[in-house]
């Protein structure tokens, strides 16, 4: 990560750099910012001209990796192992909770008109799928219906893919947490202890735990296909901290995936590793 603070002092606080380099030195670089401790590594191969974006700083992140959106399908084969079962994760479009900064959790949402314009989009651009899953709040089925026709798919939906719960929360914007709530807001963003959002909602690690195994389920249940997952920002950050290995604590070195973008998982033998990160559509 030497290398990149002083191509980001030479660029200052604001400036962007491309940064044209090998794949063992984007995945090497990529693995410092995850905080990867040397087990199982958890990362696919990195595509020829894949892009992957890092924020660098003192909190450094990764925003987007191996994004292939450029390449044909055909194209898209460097992570490709044998028989393996790929996941395609996808974020539902914008609510119009999500423009006001409302939380969401369980509440259904409405994609407004901008996050309709990004679910046709994402039925355009996502790879080829043999199924798709939804959660069943009404945000991430809206956002699955133009890819189900156009695909020829049914969508399957599964409690188990939801939002997270915020409880209390539910309904309010950040700043009427911050106000209503203090001490609970102290202890999850301030001393970093993940308690239920909202009192009485989930927390962090159990949503991961309950996203884990209801992927581990459709990869089962699909072995050797293409299966299609939309889900939410929370509950699918979560759930990737279970594939790379952060949990609450470390949950910021990547942020929570853009509205429809996509991100995919390959599950083989060798255990299940990352293939792309947060690729808009």
């Amino acid at each position: 990560l030497a290398a990149l603070d002083r191509i980001a002092a030479r660029v200052g606080p604001d400036g962007r750099a491309l940064v044209i380099t090998h794949g063992g030195v984007i995945s090497a670089v990529t693995a410092g910012v995850l905080e990867l401790d040397g087990g199982r590594w958890p990362l696919a191969r990195v595509l020829n001209t894949s892009l992957t974006t890092i924020e660098v700083g003192e909190h450094a992140r990764v925003h987007t990796f191996n994004d292939d959106s450029h390449l044909d399908e055909a194209e898209r084969d460097g992570y490709r192992t044998g028989s393996a079962t790929h996941v395609v994760l996808m974020r539902h479009g914008q609510t119009e909770a999500n423009a006001a900064g409302i939380w969401q959790g369980s509440l259904p949402g409405v994609l407004d008109e901008t996050g309709r314009s990004q679910a046709e989009a994402l039925a355009d651009t996502a790879p080829h799928l043999d199924a798709l899953y939804a959660s069943p709040l009404q945000r991430a089925i809206d956002t699955a219906a133009p890819l189900a026709a156009k695909r020829g798919l049914s969508i399957e939906t599964r409690d188990d893919l939801a939002e997270m719960s915020m409880g209390k929360w539910e309904g309010m914007t950040t700043a009427e947490i911050e106000s209503g709530y203090p001490d609970v807001w102290s202890t999850l963003y301030r001393h970093g202890e993940d308690v239920p959002r909202g009192l009485d909602g989930e927390t962090f690690g159990g949503v991961a735990e309950r996203m884990r195994q209801a992927i581990e389920a459709i990869i089962a249940d699909h072995a050797g296909e293409t299966v299609g997952v939309v889900s939410h920002g929370a509950a699918l950050r979560a759930f990737l901290g279970t594939v790379v290995g952060f949990g609450f604590q470390g949950r910021n070195v990547v942020p929570s995936m853009a509205n429809t973008a996509v991100s995919r998982i390959v599950a083989s033998d060798r255990g299940t590793a990352l293939a792309t990160f947060n690729v808009r559509p």
